[in-house]
């Protein structure tokens, strides 16, 4: 009876392994982006730091967002975030003058990143529906399912996008950018803290 009940204690142990190692349930690609909807529409708010390489140059910063369009970068150069009166303002945030911002115009090339997108489009639903715009365009999208991460990739002429998407919080780990075969851009995502107080305070200065 004990060698039984051994057995079945083996047994057992091996099996939730197995299955604590199960890969997520396979998704097709238009239920995937239909869950990152629902979960972005869940977030008030959420802050995430941000690793960005383009063209192998490392820049750091950190994403404040709040609904319903609230965004605010941090990083060492300085400061920039959309106000809750709609208008843009930045500043040092160091120095002397560190405190002091300026208004900012919403065509001002500094706002933008490498792929010309403005920061307050950085966010989560933003990529998303960017995403979602590639593909009816005409992107060919293809998805690898594993248990550390969703794979999306877009392929659109010389260009691939590939993005690294959390199987637990549909939230993005990597994002890689590719033209003509050659690596042009990695954004990496870290602590990611959703539904945080964030009060729109937080977004003046």
């Amino acid at each position: 009876m004990r060698r039984l009940r051994l057995g079945l204690s083996i047994a057992l142990l091996a099996g939730l392994a197995v299955a604590g190692r199960a890969s997520p349930e396979p998704e097709s690609i238009p239920r995937l982006l239909s869950r990152m909807e629902a979960k972005a529409a869940q977030l008030d708010t959420y802050e995430v730091i941000v690793e960005d390489e383009p063209d192998g140059k490392t820049h750091q910063f950190k994403l404040y967002f709040k609904q319903p369009n609230l965004v605010r970068l941090d990083a060492a150069e300085g400061q920039v975030t959309v106000q809750p009166d709609g208008q843009i303002r930045g500043r040092r945030g160091r120095g002397l003058f560190g405190k002091i911002s300026v208004k900012l115009r919403r065509d001002d090339s500094r706002l933008l990143n490498t792929q010309g997108i403005p920061f307050w489009d950085s966010y989560f639903a933003a990529t998303i529906a960017r995403i979602q715009s590639q593909i009816k365009a005409g992107a060919a999208a293809t998805l690898t399912v594993t248990p550390e991460a969703f794979k999306l990739e877009l392929h659109c002429s010389q260009c691939v996008w590939t993005y690294l998407i959390d199987p637990a919080t549909l939230f993005f780990r990597e994002t890689i950018r590719a033209t003509a075969g050659t690596r042009a851009e990695v954004t990496r995502y870290h602590a990611f803290h959703p539904n945080v107080p964030l009060e729109p305070r937080r977004f003046e200065f």
